[in-house]
């Protein structure tokens, strides 16, 4: 059983971000999903390290800085919804964001393989889901931990921030796996003792500074663009986006170079095919 009161509002959470997207009477694939994780997952602390997660990425988000958790944390539905990772774990889909309606689909591609598509009301729908089973995450469910790799420019203002904690929840350094991270135990406000002895199923973060992060950071700056996931970027991609060369990116829809934003248009020119995922 979870020690944090906060547990049934971050569900609820997750949930009202579910409908959100798809709508208050969503396709049952999607509700299964959801509500299978919640069996799984509900008696553990998964919830609080991905709102804890969510949190830190956002504040790196705004200093304009890439972050992105390491390990199958994306495998969850759920840490999507909370937003500690940006990819979808449903299988391939459209979905429109206006009348929110849902079409999922059998073909083995991922979201950046498929045309654009029209919804029956008009607006243009988008493409999702990338069907990862959340069983990937249930050696993970009574032992929550998670890698967040950040920035070399951001990784003190990260420090800094989970040594000091946040309103919900009380934090405790602790030993990391690697020389160069910061780990910290997450603990209920009102928790007394040691979190090192006996406590290894309380939620625990480390962050670390990537290289790589700080690369695509800077590309991020100079290109003008948000990129959504680092681990499936590519810095080449990237350059040629700053330097305006998209004649020849695989283009689904139109793009116009002179206003990119990556959040939207980087399903349409980037680089990453179902054969290499598969």
């Amino acid at each position: 059983m979870s020690q944090f009161t906060e547990t049934k509002a971050l569900w609820n959470k997750a949930h009202a971000r579910l409908t959100e997207i798809y709508g208050i009477d969503p396709d049952i694939r999607v509700l299964n999903r959801f509500h299978t994780e919640k069996m799984a997952f509900g008696k553990s602390d998964c919830v609080v390290l991905w709102d804890l997660i969510a949190k830190l990425k956002a504040l790196s988000q705004e200093a304009g800085f890439i972050a992105s958790m390491g390990g199958t944390g994306g495998s969850s539905f759920t840490a999507y919804l909370l937003g500690a990772t940006e990819n979808d774990p449903l299988p391939l889909h459209y979905y429109c964001p206006a009348c929110k309606n849902v079409e999922f689909l059998e073909e083995n591609a991922v979201p950046y393989d498929v045309p654009s598509k029209t919804c029956l009301c008009g607006a243009e729908m988008r493409a999702d889901g990338f069907r990862i089973p959340y069983e990937s995450y249930l050696p993970m469910a009574n032992d929550p931990h998670a890698l967040l790799f950040v920035a070399p420019d951001f990784f003190e203002t990260a420090k800094a921030f989970l040594a000091e904690g946040v309103d919900e929840y009380r934090t405790v350094p602790i030993q990391g796996q690697a020389e160069e991270e910061a780990a910290f135990a997450i603990l209920p406000k009102n928790f007394r003792g040691d979190p090192e002895e006996g406590d290894l199923g309380l939620p625990r973060i480390a962050v670390r500074p990537s290289v790589l992060h700080g690369e695509m950071s800077d590309l991020q700056k100079q290109a003008a663009v948000k990129l959504a996931d680092v681990p499936f970027g590519d810095p080449a991609l990237i350059s040629a986006l700053a330097a305006g060369e998209v004649a020849d990116m695989p283009v689904f829809r139109d793009v116009d170079p002179n206003c990119l934003d990556l959040f939207e248009t980087f399903r349409s020119v980037k680089p990453q095919s179902a054969t290499a995922l598969f």
